[in-house]
């Protein structure tokens, strides 16, 4: 059985370990509403975007250093957050003069994402230096911290005029994956 969010419980196709992130397909989902058992069926994470266009949502990665996040990545546009960035009202274009296909935002703990650099061989501004763009998307945040899981949904909806504006630009130029 896996918790979709749902009421109830969907019945899968698989024995699955306790605490992994599925996609499921609901195969009767006029059984939502009923006593009857909702049942369902693995599918990729990327099938509802490729099938219906549909956002499914971000995905996180834990790094243990802060170099292995760039040094892995192959990001076309890598945003960090802090609330000693660039206020995000300040800026008008979320792109560096190419389309890109994958964006990578990096969020900081209650010390901040400059904090990081503690740890590393870097000084705090190579380290800035490996970000496109460095922003506050809370300027008049009112707190001393922001906590993560607080700053991701206020900086995604913060973004999302300019990821919009800068997708549909992309979309002129190439088929954004």
């Amino acid at each position: 059985m896996v918790d979709v969010g749902l009421t109830k419980l969907v019945q899968c196709d698989l024995l699955l370990q306790e605490g992994i992130r599925v996609t499921v397909k609901i195969q009767n989902p006029e059984s939502v509403s009923t006593k009857q058992i909702l049942r369902g069926t693995l599918v990729s994470p990327n099938e509802p975007r490729k099938k219906s266009g549909v956002y499914w949502g971000y995905k996180v990665r834990v790094v243990e250093s802060i170099n292995q996040l760039f040094d892995k990545s192959e990001y076309d546009l890598i945003i960090g957050t802090s609330d000693k960035g660039k206020p995000i009202s300040k800026l008008e274009v979320l792109n560096f003069g190419k389309p890109f296909s994958k964006l990578l935002i990096v969020f900081g703990g209650v010390d901040g994402l400059e904090s990081a650099t503690e740890f590393e061989d870097d000084d705090e501004n190579s380290f800035l230096a490996r970000f496109h763009h460095y922003i506050n998307t809370r300027p008049s945040q009112g707190t001393k911290t922001i906590r993560t899981e607080e700053a991701i949904p206020i900086s995604l909806m913060a973004l999302e005029p300019l990821l919009h504006k800068a997708i549909l630009s992309n979309k002129k130029h190439k088929k954004v994956i």
